[in-house]
């Protein structure tokens, strides 16, 4: 999808930040996700070993991950089903909802849906 034609700015104040994924060792979750225009995040350096129940869906949330033990709960998908393919040291794209936006972003999780569990997230900052 070309950007220009989605009307996808660069403006937000949140562009360019970044957040390195960590989680348990069980699922080798990595990488560093960026922001990087006004409704896209790309991971550089993805790797996920591909397990997990039914859905496995890169999540994002509005919550502020150190006020809450859960953050995801209440968070959104931002991709397609993930569980099945293997990441390794890979660039994976994927945008925003429609209906959010940068402001609605706080933290990023590979996320196994049925489980509510998190395979690996982080925190964006500057």
């Amino acid at each position: 999808e070309d950007d220009a034609s989605s009307g996808c700015d660069s403006d937000h104040r949140k562009v360019g930040w970044t957040a390195e994924l960590q989680g348990p060792d069980d699922y080798d979750v990595s990488g560093t996700a960026k922001i990087v225009d006004n409704c896209t995040i790309a991971i550089e350096n993805f790797s996920y070993d591909g397990t997990g129940l039914d859905r496995v869906e890169l999540y994002g949330t509005p919550v502020d991950p150190s006020t809450t033990s859960n953050p995801f709960e209440q968070g959104y998908s931002m991709s397609r089903n993930l569980k099945g393919t293997v990441f390794n040291n890979e660039r994976f794209v994927t945008d925003l909802p429609d209906d959010k936006s940068l402001d609605d972003l706080t933290a990023v999780s590979v996320w196994c849906v049925e489980a509510g569990a998190d395979f690996g997230s982080g925190m964006l900052t500057e």
